[in-house]
């Protein structure tokens, strides 16, 4: 994938919380990454920047 996009789809529900990433390939979105409540987010443009997923909502 050229790169990772802001595009997020948030979803909640009383079992779990997930967080899609989406990367864009040529002129197409494609799933990159699922996160779940539990996981961490972090950033290779920003060193040192982390977030459980769990903090989002």
């Amino acid at each position: 994938m050229e790169h990772l996009s802001l595009f997020t789809t948030f979803r909640s529900s009383s079992v779990f919380l997930k967080v899609e990433v989406n990367g864009r390939e040529q002129a197409t979105l494609k799933l990159a990454a699922t996160l779940f409540s539990y996981d961490k987010l972090t950033s290779r443009l920003r060193p040192g920047f982390n977030c459980l997923v769990s903090k989002l909502f």
